[in-house]
């Protein structure tokens, strides 16, 4: 084993800043790799030209979460991107998964992870849509068990923030059965875990149980009470 490249890849806005701090051997940009997400899954990343790499590793409490969780159960996974949640669900027992995004490339790339890991035996749709479009869609798709909601903190023209956000969690809970659960994730650093806990309690104030999911251990946030927020809401 050894190491052919060092590539540091900032995200900035609007321009993606990359440099090779060292390479084996000349190597051109991106780099396509296959990646361990656990001892069972992998993913394909694409490292050192796409703002996105396919994969975000803060998320991974939230992928061990759904796989504990998902044992038959129906899931919806909106804002899907590369449907990481979707291959720890069906690890973890789910009968089904529904991932919905917008984007055709990170669909594809979907499908490939699956196939991959040739783990949905027929069990995973992939369906492009644009989400705040498509409630009936995907509410005819259900009703389900768990629904994941992972969608932009803002985005132009598609998704306002917050008060796009109140409306899909109303949509979502339309879909849900009796006794289901969403897990809800939110990126924005202007926002505390408190405040959002607060704002979903406003959304769902028949909870029955909300329960915070920590980030592992090896993810270190500047202000932890900023960082990612994901929150399991038990209706």
């Amino acid at each position: 084993l050894y190491i052919s490249a060092i590539i540091i890849q900032t995200r900035s806005w609007p321009e993606l800043e990359t440099s090779i701090l060292y390479q084996r051997s000349e190597c051109e940009l991106p780099i396509e790799h296959t990646a361990k997400l656990s001892d069972k899954l992998k993913s394909h990343v694409s490292l050192g030209k796409n703002r996105n790499t396919g994969v975000f590793l803060d998320m991974r409490a939230g992928w061990q979460w759904v796989e504990e969780n998902a044992q038959d159960k129906s899931v919806l996974n909106l804002f899907s991107y590369t449907s990481i949640f979707s291959l720890f669900a069906l690890e973890g027992g789910a009968k089904k998964v529904i991932n919905m995004d917008m984007s055709a490339g990170a669909l594809r790339t979907a499908q490939r992870n699956h196939n991959l890991n040739g783990i949905s035996q027929g069990k995973a749709n992939f369906v492009k849509r644009d989400i705040l479009k498509s409630r009936k869609q995907f509410s005819s798709y259900g009703p389900f068990d768990l629904i994941i909601t992972d969608p932009p903190p803002y985005q132009k023209k598609a998704f306002r923030g917050w008060q796009d956000y109140k409306r899909l969690l109303g949509w979502c809970k339309d879909c849900l059965n009796e006794n289901g659960t969403l897990l809800v994730s939110l990126n924005n650093p202007h926002v505390t875990h408190q405040q959002f806990k607060d704002e979903l309690g406003d959304c769902f104030p028949e909870t029955k149980e909300m329960t915070i999911i920590d980030s592992c251990a090896e993810i270190k946030e500047n202000d932890p009470s900023k960082g990612l927020k994901l929150i399991a809401v038990s209706l």
